[in-house]
């Protein structure tokens, strides 16, 4: 047996594993932290507390305060 998407095997499947010598990690300082997550905010359009409360209801007032909570809440080891 044989799996194949789209008429191709798996071994004809392009793949999206980042090359190791592509990757750069950046090191975040607390400044860069806080203004990116300012930036968001302003970008989702309310303060850090709406953004947690939509969160913590799982209904956002748009795509970008999800997308923006994603963000924030990544950045936040202590983000709810």
């Amino acid at each position: 047996m044989s799996v194949t998407v789209e008429g191709r095997s798996l071994d004809e499947l392009p793949s999206y594993a980042a090359d190791p010598d592509e990757i750069e990690v950046v090191d975040l300082s607390g400044e860069d932290v806080e203004r990116i997550v300012t930036e968001a905010l302003e970008a989702a359009e309310c303060t850090r507390a709406e953004l947690e409360q939509q969160a913590a209801d799982g209904e956002f007032t748009s795509e970008v305060a999800r997308r923006m909570w994603f963000l924030v809440s990544s950045l936040d080891p202590n983000a709810p």
